[in-house]
């Protein structure tokens, strides 16, 4: 469609994130679209008609202050009854974290025919709101954390299927089988494992698949115990042991942050400075000048 345009901000095997700009008219109701998969749809400007069910007579208006659920290969059709267009921002997610997500609510999720969604529509709540705004500024960030996008995209997904099912009444019915024993040990094999690889591009998919869990089950208990997401805590894990190394006389700083997992050294450099606060190149001097005990 000429009118419409995606572009692509992050793609992962969990998940994926574009901007889609549509600038049609004020039009009728256009043909058949199909969903291309479970998407949380964010509109951030501008306004439009979703039609579905026989004849297109169910109709959900699209707006800024709702976030649209689109199961894949949805059929839908769309009307702009204002011009100007519009602007929307959509995450894809697997048919598993989907299910594994809203199955807290109904656990008959992952088997339904239609798709794991079975609310169309949510209020789109501030915290829903200032997580997408951290996930759209991680992803224009100068050095986009991809395990960081991942962890706040499932927390995106998390805050809105709970607003959705919370505005028609539902609460979580999940009930927690795992002892803190068990959770316990599931945080302190995934610290094992970016402990014994500090430097590696860990993708949250994977390491969850190391540790035998899913990302979301991951991300949520991993929190609960360390009071950290896993993206800080593996930050804070490099940035000590870059200190370690410093100090020890390591001078090659370009090479370090490669070493560590950092993309440059000005990412070591700006990492290193929001938490010690001061460079590597300011810690290495003032360790020269400091007087010996």
């Amino acid at each position: 469609m000429a009118h419409l345009h995606v572009s692509t901000l992050f793609k992962s095997s969990l998940t994926s994130v574009a901007d889609v700009s549509c600038g049609q008219p004020a039009s009728p109701c256009g043909g058949e679209e199909l969903a291309p998969a479970h998407q949380l749809v964010f509109v951030r400007r501008g306004v439009w008609m979703k039609h579905s069910g026989a004849g297109g007579k169910r109709t959900l208006v699209a707006e800024p202050a709702h976030v649209l659920f689109l199961n894949c290969d949805e059929p839908y059709r769309v009307s702009h009854p204002v011009a100007g267009g519009d602007e929307c921002t959509a995450l894809d997610f697997s048919r598993e974290t989907v299910a594994h997500v809203a199955g807290r609510y109904d656990v008959r999720c992952a088997d339904r025919v239609g798709g794991p969604f079975h609310i169309t529509h949510a209020p789109l709540t501030p915290h829903a709101a200032m997580r997408l705004r951290t996930l759209r500024r991680g992803l224009h960030a100068e050095h986009a954390d991809a395990l960081a996008i991942q962890e706040v995209a499932l927390g995106v997904l998390d805050s809105a299927v709970r607003d959705g099912f919370a505005a028609v009444g539902v609460r979580p019915t999940t009930k927690r089988t795992e002892t803190l024993r068990q959770r316990r040990q599931l945080v302190e094999h995934t610290k094992l494992v970016l402990a014994s690889a500090p430097g590696a591009a860990h993708s949250l998919a994977q390491l969850a698949c190391d540790v035998h869990s899913s990302p979301f089950h991951l991300t949520r208990v991993f929190r609960e115990i360390t009071g950290l997401p896993v993206h800080q805590y593996l930050l804070r894990l490099r940035l000590t042991l870059a200190l370690e190394r410093i100090e020890k006389g390591e001078q090659h700083l370009s090479a370090l942050a490669l070493d560590l997992g950092f993309s440059s050294h000005s990412h070591l450099s700006s990492a290193f400075r929001r938490t010690f606060g001061l460079t590597p190149t300011a810690f290495i001097r003032a360790e020269e000048l400091s007087p010996e005990f």
